[in-house]
């Protein structure tokens, strides 16, 4: 009798042998239960096929969301970042952008920004205003208190304007600064 021989055979298997016997073992399971319960593996293939479709989805639409709502968000704001207005609490209608920088900072090459004010304003065309009666729109006492200075009917400063000039039109008006918007991109 060969020793040798029996306590190879006799001893345990490694580690790769122990785990494709169990692989083997597993796919021959696998395949017999699939041909005898079809209907079974079909739906449980379609439910793990369905999980990672969903999952993947999730994944990819998690990571790209943000670039979708920074996107929704600058075709309806505009690209800021940041808006500052003056508080309701406060009595003042504008910020004092000088202000404003001191407290972000100076700009450098990753501070950016410019001020801007968008507002509204009565205007009147220069053509329609009565010029027969003395009425000049660019004089400015014209504007307040008529051409002989007496004053106009009604109780608002429009009220010679719309006298002579007929009704204003409420136009809306942006006021930037240019170099530092074009700075910004």
């Amino acid at each position: 009798v060969n020793l040798e021989a029996w306590e190879h055979r006799s001893a345990e298997p490694s580690a790769t042998k122990a785990f494709m016997s169990h692989m083997g073992l597993n796919q021959r399971f696998s395949r017999r239960e699939a041909a005898r319960n079809t209907c079974n593996y079909c739906l449980g293939l379609f439910s793990v096929l369905l999980a990672v479709a969903v999952v993947a989805t999730a994944h990819t639409t998690y990571r790209f969301a943000p670039i979708f709502f920074l996107s929704v968000a600058e075709y309806t704001a505009g690209e800021q970042d940041v808006e500052i207005s003056a508080g309701a609490w406060s009595s003042a209608n504008f910020v004092n952008y000088t202000k404003v920088l001191d407290t972000l900072g100076r700009e450098s090459e990753f501070n950016f920004s410019a001020p801007r004010h968008v507002g509204e304003m009565g205007m009147w065309a220069h053509a329609a205003c009565n010029a027969s009666l003395g009425f000049d729109p660019l004089v400015r006492d014209h504007a307040y208190f008529g051409p002989q200075g007496q004053g106009c009917e009604g109780s608002n400063t429009y009220s010679c304007m719309e006298e002579y000039c007929g009704r204003r039109e409420v136009v809306s008006y942006y006021a930037i600064d240019p170099e530092k918007e074009y700075r910004m991109g």
